[in-house]
């Protein structure tokens, strides 16, 4: 049976043939394809049987459905494998969706004991089975045992390195049972229900699982579909402690998103019922509120008992909202109440730019200090640059609470030229002065800001204010500034005198106002980088120092059990690390305590920030030395530590290579460091042409997958970065835009191809293609960029082994397409549309066609990126599919398997 072609026509039917004839249709040929012995396909034509007895509420004929599958697995042979067991968790949730939740549990419990004896504890595949399994507690009221499931969950997906979309879900899911035990839904067949206390609890702890889910979403760039759902959970549990205003709020957040992915959907309608309750509710409060006010104030007077939460907004059952006790809830969000701390603070990350302190100085500066130069100092106002930048957390957008304990105030700072600062200059600062005095506090205030005295202290004294233009840089760099021959304002011999973290410093901030100019072509000569010759000796340095401290004499000092000074080496090891990285991003690192903070906004060598937080967390490394005598020719992967600088070692050269840097396949840094004075020595300045660069990555993809070391930790990366203090917020630095990258890359795909394979429907062009590079690194989308910008011009030369290399990577990639299809019959039958819309074009060779147009970068940056995913178990198959599941509406995956 041709399997493909039965299920195209059996989607063809819908629209010109009637329920019965398609039911007849299915029936037929699953009788064709038993009587074949075809059990493959009769379980792809059950399975849309069963999906169709659910569309048409055909509950008892898709039990028996169900029961054929069940019969047709065994069929197959496949009892006691994990595939076996797969299988029955999707038949599991068809019981479900039948209402069926006991025969839904039995299945359940099969499956769990089938995976405790075939996978590892940790398998991400037991978060599907207890989350798919807390859906039927819930379901059957059983929110006790619901709780526990989804928990069980949330401690799997939690294990896994890079599951954030799972655990921000995941943890929506549990917010939603614990909002329902907390309103005092029945908890089963015995009724009990939570005491007050234990309520108060449950409900604390959805706030902070959806506070947490939503960082994550947001971290992400709002980009997965059940964004919107956790926007709506948390307008449901605002609004369970009648903060309307705020509900309200989070509601219209949600709506605004589905309706910018699904338009306005029956869920949509859904939420705009809820929001419309919400501001009738806030209306009454308001009212009852100016009521009060004009009555005579009692002690004893009491809430308007009129004014109740509909539990409707929820559906979380009959109770009323004097059931849920008065203490619970959290700080008051009130809009325009919040103070500027909890604006700033970790637990409320904002990414919007018009919060943080620098923007705050600049709109002090339009409302005051704009006027005060226009009125007293008429004639020099378009000579006057002003602006925020130099040193201070604030001045790189990375202040927060914390950092207003010292050295931090209201204020910016005025650039004069020579000329005009010998004769306006010690007026213009009185004035400034006298501005932050008149108007500095009274402005906070207005504002709502909690902040230090706008006093100006003596460190202050010396950022802000007024100065001249070339006194202001000269301060700052250390060196002098002048107009040089080679174009620049940095003298040849004084570039290796700066710091780096000067440099930084002089380029970050913002220019308020710049009409002369002056101030500005300073500043953009210093943002062109480095000169060459400097960039390499610096990266030389830094090359050397990460091999010495983290590559050699931690080690050493680990045999000798000086354990004080190889801490010193992981920490200057992990300094060096991003050292390196802002090199290569050709970015100026900040102070060392922003270092960490501002990898956020580089797009090169992402993968490396999440080893570092990781060896940040590892515990001494001492029981991985014992019995074993140093060697220098030797590398002790039992530490982890050291395990995972060389995993960072081996990022770092292969950029250092596809930048055309050094080469070579020796991951001891020192030697390019070498390599790289000596070329310094010559005057050699050009890139590095690596003849051996295929043959090299081959091997070094078998070594990959030969030498894949698991390194977990009982935390996720989310929570160490939370916990350190490093949850992703806005910075000042422009950060890699996933999104424009994706557009680009897809406008530039239908201009050399896609109106041709897709005439008239860009609409699925778009979806099809977006889908595949949600799944992609930011890298390897940087470098696919380029790409497609050069499109047909791009050469591509492909030597027998780089051929060699992508049937290793087809080959991978067909095993998860294979995989995918076994799991997901029916959601198979959209898998070519991903790669393809010829119907002559099979998915291999379009996969042949696609890695064999990358160029060389591209290339590399793909292997990595497949062979990663590969040896982590992943399947971008499923992740690629996931995402076009979101694109279209559903849920993901497995909620377009059900709803098919």
């Amino acid at each position: 049976m041709d399997i493909n072609q039965v299920l195209m026509d059996y989607d063809n039917m819908f629209g010109t043939h009637s329920l019965e004839d398609i039911e007849e249709f299915l029936t037929t040929n699953i009788e064709v394809a038993m009587d074949e012995r075809d059990y493959a396909s009769a379980l792809s034509l059950l399975n849309e049987m069963m999906g169709l007895c659910r569309d048409t509420n055909q509950n008892a004929k898709g039990l028996r459905y169900c029961a054929d599958i069940e019969d047709i697995l065994v069929k197959m042979g496949m009892e006691g494998t994990v595939e076996y067991a797969t299988s029955l968790l999707n038949v599991a949730n068809a019981y479900r969706t039948f209402g069926y939740y006991m025969k839904a549990q039995n299945l359940f419990e099969r499956v769990e004991v089938l995976y405790r004896e075939k996978l590892s504890a940790g398998d991400y595949r037991f978060a599907t089975l207890y989350n798919n399994w807390a859906f039927v507690y819930q379901g059957s009221g059983e929110l006790k045992k619901a709780e526990e499931t989804f928990r069980r969950a949330l401690a799997v997906v939690d294990l896994q390195q890079n599951a954030w979309m799972e655990q921000a879900t995941t943890r929506c899911n549990l917010a939603q049972v614990l909002l329902q035990l907390a309103g005092g839904a029945a908890m089963g067949a015995n009724g009990q229900r939570v005491d007050g206390t234990t309520a108060s609890t449950m409900y604390e702890e959805a706030l902070q699982c959806l506070e947490r889910a939503l960082r994550i979403f947001e971290w992400d760039g709002k980009r997965d579909f059940h964004y919107s759902t956790a926007l709506a959970m948390m307008g449901d549990a605002l609004c369970m402690r009648e903060a309307y205003v705020q509900g309200a709020d989070y509601y219209m957040q949600a709506m605004q998103e589905m309706e910018k992915h699904v338009g306005k959907s029956n869920a949509y309608l859904e939420i705009e019922e809820r929001y419309k309750q919400a501001k009738y509710y806030a209306e009454e409060m308001k009212k009852e509120e100016e009521e009060e006010q004009t009555a005579v104030l009692t002690a004893d007077m009491k809430t308007n008992p009129s004014v109740k939460y509909l539990t409707n907004i929820v559906h979380m059952g009959e109770v009323q909202a004097e059931t849920v006790p008065q203490e619970i809830g959290t700080k008051e969000a009130a809009q325009g109440q919040s103070d500027y701390v909890d604006t700033l603070s970790e637990d409320t990350v904002q990414p919007n730019a018009e919060n943080n302190w620098l923007h705050i100085c600049k709109r002090f500066y339009e409302l005051h200090g704009a006027k005060m130069i226009h009125e007293e100092f008429p004639n020099y106002e378009a000579r006057i640059a002003v602006g925020l930048v130099g040193e201070g957390s604030e001045c790189f957008g990375y202040d927060d609470a914390i950092s207003r304990d010292h050295d931090f105030a209201l204020g910016f700072c005025l650039w004069l030229s020579e000329e005009d600062y010998r004769s306006i200059g010690g007026m213009l600062q009185k004035s400034y002065e006298q501005l932050l005095v008149d108007f500095g506090d009274e402005f906070l205030r207005e504002n709502g800001i909690e902040a230090p005295t706008n006093s100006v202290n003596k460190v202050l004294s010396h950022r802000r204010g007024v100065s001249s233009v070339r006194e202001f840089y000269e301060n700052l760099l250390g060196v002098k500034v002048q107009k040089t021959a080679e174009g620049g304002y940095i003298l040849p011999d004084s570039w290796r005198q700066i710091s780096e973290e000067k440099l930084a410093a002089a380029t970050n901030g913002m220019v308020f106002r710049d009409d002369a100019g002056a101030f500005t072509k300073i500043r953009e000569s210093l943002l062109e980088y480095y000169p060459t010759k400097v960039w390499m000796m610096r990266l030389a340095e830094k090359l050397h120092g990460f091999a010495q401290t983290a590559q050699t004499n931690y080690a050493r000092m680990m045999a000798r059990q000086d354990y004080v000074t190889a801490n010193l080496c992981v920490a200057k090891g992990m300094q060096y690390t991003m050292e390196i990285i802002y090199l290569l991003n050709q970015k100026y690192a900040p102070y060392y305590k922003w270092m960490r903070k501002g990898m956020q906004s580089l797009s090169l060598i992402d993968s490396v920030a999440p080893i570092l937080d990781r060896i940040a967390v590892i515990p001494n490394q001492a029981a991985a030395w014992e019995g074993r005598t140093y060697s220098a020719y030797e590398t002790n992967y039992k530490d982890e530590i050291v395990s995972c600088f060389e995993d960072i070692a081996e990022y770092l050269l292969m950029e250092l290579k596809m930048q055309g840097v050094v080469k070579g396949t020796d991951t001891f840094l020192d030697v390019y460091a070498q390599d790289l004075v000596q070329r310094v020595d010559r005057g050699d300045f050009g890139a590095v042409e690596d003849a051996e660069m295929e043959a090299n990555y081959r091997e070094y993809v078998n070594d990959l997958k030969q030498a894949a070391k698991e390194k977990t930790t009982e935390k996720s990366k989310y929570d160490l970065e939370e916990e350190m203090g490093l949850a992703r917020e806005w910075s000042n630095e422009t950060p890699f835009d996933r999104e424009e990258t994706i557009a680009a890359i897809i406008d530039a795909e239908w201009k050399l191809f896609g109106s041709t394979i897709y005439p008239d429907d860009w609409n699925t062009f778009f979806i099809m293609r977006k889908s595949r590079y949600l799944a992609w690194t930011n890298d390897l989308l940087a470098s696919y960029l380029q790409d497609c910008k050069a499109g047909n011009s791009l050469q591509v030369e492909r030597s027998e082994k780089r051929i060699g290399i992508e049937e290793d990577l087809v080959q991978i990639q067909l095993d998860w397409l294979q995989k995918f299809i076994e799991n997901y019959p029916k959601m198979a039958g959209y898998v070519r549309f991903i790669y393809t819309n010829d119907a002559q074009e099979t998915i291999e060779s379009a996969l042949r066609r696609d890695i064999a147009a990358y160029g060389d970068r591209t290339f590399i940056l793909f292997g990595k990126f497949v062979t990663d995913i590969a040896q982590a178990g992943g399947n971008l198959t499923y992740d690629i599919m996931n995402y076009m599941a979101c694109l279209y509406g559903y849920g993901g995956v497995e909620d377009a398997e059900r709803q098919l």
